[in-house]
C-alpha cells in the first residue's frame, strides 16, 4: 500500500509515511482505526475510519475514488466497518456512531442512510472549517440493516 499512496502523493513529501504513522499509532492507542477499500489486489479505491472521540462515541468517515462511486462500494464498505466497531470489535466499547457530511452532499446522505444511520440533526455553518451547514448522521447497534446490509437495502 505504501507504494500506491507514494505514487499518488510525489508531490507530498514525508506526508504519506506520516499518514500511515498516525493509522498505525491509532491502532495501538485505539483511539483511530483506519481501513484501506481494495478490489482484487489492485491499489486502493477507498478509505473508512472509526475515530473514537468521547466516551462510547466514535466518527467516521470515508472516500473513495472517482470510478469507484456509484456502485455501491462506499456503502458495502461503510456498512462493514460499522458492523465491525459496533458489534465485533473488542478494543473500545462504542454505544453509537456518528457521520457528519456537507448538506448539498446527496451521495454521503444516501450511503449513510443505506448503511442504517438516522438523521440526527441539521448543523449550521462554522466557517471557516465548516462554510456548509451539514447532517449529522447517527448509528446504534441495532441500527443496521435487518435486512443483511446496504445490499438488500430497498
Amino acid at each position: 500500500m505504501l507504494g500506491t499512496l507514494r505514487r499518488y502523493c510525489e508531490d507530498a513529501e514525508g506526508e504519506v509515511e506520516q499518514w500511515l504513522e498516525t493509522q498505525a499509532a491509532g491502532w495501538s492507542s485505539a483511539t483511530r482505526f483506519s481501513f484501506a477499500v481494495v478490489a482484487d489486489d489492485r491499489p486502493p479505491i477507498g478509505h473508512v475510519v472509526v475515530k473514537a472521540v468521547t466516551a462510547g462515541v466514535a466518527d467516521v468517515g470515508y472516500w473513495t475514488v472517482a470510478a469507484a462511486r456509484g456502485q455501491g462500494i462506499a456503502a458495502r464498505a461503510l456498512d462493514t466497518v460499522s458492523r465491525w466497531a459496533l458489534e465485533t470489535q473488542e478494543l473500545v466499547q462504542l454505544t453509537h456512531l456518528e457521520l457528519l457530511h456537507a448538506r448539498g452532499n446527496q451521495a454521503s446522505c444516501r450511503v449513510a442512510e443505506k448503511c442504517g444511520y438516522l438523521l440526527r440533526d441539521l448543523l449550521p455553518a462554522a466557517p471557516p472549517a465548516f462554510a456548509d451547514s451539514g447532517h449529522r448522521h447517527v448509528r446504534t447497534p441495532s441500527g443496521g440493516m435487518d435486512s443483511g446490509g446496504p445490499d438488500k437495502a430497498k
